[in-house]
């Protein structure tokens, strides 16, 4: 379990808890995740995998009428990692609306070109778009915009912080800002 979680950070579902929350009815505005991805800071991390990520999501979401700047991002938190995710389906929905927008007006704006450096190696190397690294983010953004709980449901979440703070302790270790 601990070498999985090294290279894994959180594979293992908590079907208890998880049924707990499904079972509580789709009018909850939460989304359950068991991939994910530790952050102290939202933002600094964001810099961190794409220098300039933030400001290009930022400004197509203002012109959607999301305004980044105003949204508070809580500290120390862990955030799904790709779309590992179980919503309700009408959540799915106004997110997909959402997204469909997003990508339009983030096609408008940028063309072929890709307003921001991702200085990943492996991101390049499997050919991951400029596009799809924006949609990373863009649950996130789009949960904490619109009131949703994301609510990370796996069976040992120590384990998985730890994992995370092995390999990266810029963004991924707890630091003494408030949750």
């Amino acid at each position: 379990e601990t070498q999985l979680a090294v290279s894994t950070e959180g594979v293992s579902i908590d079907w208890v808890r998880a049924e707990k929350a499904i079972r509580a009815g789709e009018n909850q505005r939460t989304i359950l995740f068991w991939y994910g991805i530790f952050a102290n800071d939202y933002w600094d991390m964001m810099d961190l995998h794409a220098n300039g990520l933030r400001q290009a999501v930022s400004d197509v979401l203002d012109k959607m009428g999301v305004h980044v700047v105003q949204l508070w991002m809580p500290k120390n938190t862990f955030w799904p990692f790709g779309h590992y995710v179980i919503m309700p389906t009408k959540i799915l929905r106004e997110y997909v609306a959402f997204a469909e927008e997003f990508i339009q007006l983030f096609a408008v704006q940028f063309g072929s070109t890709c307003p921001f450096d991702i200085r990943q190696a492996a991101l390049l190397s499997i050919g991951t778009s400029c596009l799809s690294q924006a949609l990373g983010s863009l649950m996130h953004i789009w949960a904490i915009a619109h009131g949703l709980q994301l609510e990370f449901v796996v069976d040992n979440v120590d384990l998985r912080y730890q994992a995370g703070c092995a390999v990266d302790s810029r963004t991924r270790c707890r630091n003494n800002f408030a949750s």
